[in-house]
C-alpha cells in the first residue's frame, strides 16, 4: 500500500518529513523491496467556491440529465459514479490485469480538481448531450 506523507524543505535545503514514525514503520514493512519515490510541491486544496460549484452545478446537472434518461439517481450516487469514472487510480494486482480504484475528490488540489471537472464537462457534452458551464459563466438552471 502506498504511503503519502507531507514534509517541508527549509531555507538551507534540509528535508523534514511529518509523521516520521509512519515512514519508519512503512520502510520496515517493505524491507528488501524496490520502491518508487515521488516528491511534489504541495498544492492548494480546492476552495469552498469550487466545492459549491461542483455540487450545485456539475453534480446537479449530471444527476438531472441521468434522471431525464429514465434513471433514479441522487446527487451522492452521481458523485460516486463520477469519481469512479474520472478520479481513479489504476493498480495491477495480478500481471496484465488492472483494476481502477475510485479516489476521494476531497484530496484534489485546485488544478487537479479543475482537470477532474473538465473531464466531466466533456463527458456531459459527448455522452449526455448537456453543456456544463464553467464556474465563471453566468447561467440559469431551471427545474
Amino acid at each position: 500500500m502506498p504511503l503519502e506523507i507531507g514534509g517541508s524543505i527549509d531555507e538551507n535545503g534540509k528535508l523534514s518529513v511529518f509523521r516520521e514514525g509512519d515512514l519508519k514503520q512503512w520502510i520496515n514493512a517493505h524491507r528488501g523491496k524496490e520502491i518508487v519515490l515521488s516528491i511534489k510541491i504541495k498544492g492548494k486544496k480546492r476552495s469552498n467556491d469550487q466545492n459549491a460549484y461542483y455540487w450545485g452545478v456539475v453534480v446537479a446537472m449530471v444527476t438531472r440529465r441521468l434522471n431525464e434518461l429514465g434513471n433514479e439517481f441522487d446527487d451522492d450516487e452521481t458523485h460516486a459514479f463520477l469519481k469512479g469514472r474520472f478520479n481513479v487510480k489504476e493498480i495491477e494486482p495480478v500481471a496484465d490485469h488492472f483494476i481502477e480504484i475510485p479516489l476521494s475528490t476531497s484530496r484534489l488540489g485546485t488544478t487537479e480538481f479543475n482537470d477532474y471537472v473538465a473531464k466531466i464537462q466533456h463527458f456531459g457534452s459527448v455522452f449526455l448531450g448537456i453543456y456544463i458551464p464553467d464556474p465563471n459563466e453566468a447561467t440559469e438552471l431551471n427545474y
